[in-house]
């Protein structure tokens, strides 16, 4: 049966965590489809008449079960991934660790689809959830159905954008590259495209330089680290974006 699920929080907390820019709520959405395991990701920004009108993150991650969204979309904070280092299936290293990047999705437009196809034993289940921005705190949950789909995945679909996503451009998409780099630059099978374009890191980077530091010493053993600098080919501000993985802690 389908059902309706309520978070329990303040309405203020809610606010606040739900307003990003729309930079900052793609990148999280992306990052949680990179804790999902996913290998392919694609963003669409639909556009009418010269403004953007509909949001669409797609990946092949290994999507959320039926019995787990309780979980998941019930409460503010508590992820899974608080006290995980690793993804599941691939090892790579998690982002999201506070289980609020699904709220950010409401900054950009007022009303958020997720469909969800997820596997159990052989066959391929799928479901949608639903939030409005008028009512951020209740998901609205399908029920559950036999997929003809045969992959697994999320589709998040954002519509009714705010117009301040109309500022999704070429130079949010250096942002949003320059947020994901680093991790991109570690598993280079993650594939990430833009409005059907894959993304390719070199395009945007326009120096690089690598600096060795002292080693670290840990459980009685040196470890070299280095510190990689990327100059970008379009900013208009100076900043330092920190990322870091530390493979030797696992």
């Amino acid at each position: 049966m389908s059902k309706n699920i309520t978070v329990t929080a303040k309405s203020d907390h809610f606010s606040k965590i739900s307003k990003a820019t729309p930079v900052n709520a793609l990148s999280e959405l992306i990052w949680n489809a990179l804790d999902a395991d996913a290998e392919k990701i694609e963003v669409f920004c639909k556009e009418y008449d010269g403004h953007i009108t509909e949001v669409v993150v797609k990946d092949n991650g290994t999507g959320i079960e039926y019995s787990r969204i309780s979980d998941l979309f019930g409460s503010l904070g508590g992820s899974w991934k608080a006290n995980a280092e690793k993804t599941i299936n691939q090892g790579r290293f998690l982002h999201g660790k506070e289980g609020q990047g699904r709220f950010k999705s409401l900054s950009i437009g007022r009303v958020v689809v997720w469909k969800v196809v997820y596997k159990k034993y052989n066959d391929f289940y799928e479901y949608k959830i639903e939030c409005h921005a008028d009512t951020p705190i209740e998901f609205r949950v399908s029920d559950e159905m036999l997929s003809d789909q045969k992959y697994t995945g999320v589709t998040v679909t954002i519509s009714e954008l705010d117009k301040k996503s109309g500022k999704l451009s070429t130079l949010d998409l250096d942002k949003l590259v320059s947020v994901l780099a680093l991790y991109l630059i570690k598993y280079q099978s993650v594939l990430i495209y833009f409005n059907g374009e894959k993304i390719e890191l070199q395009n945007f980077i326009k120096n690089e330089k690598i600096l060795q530091l002292d080693n670290i010493s840990y459980d009685e053993k040196n470890y070299a680290i280095e510190l990689k600098i990327l100059e970008w080919n379009k900013t208009k501000n100076r900043e330092l974006l920190f990322y870091a993985m530390f493979d030797f802690f696992s």
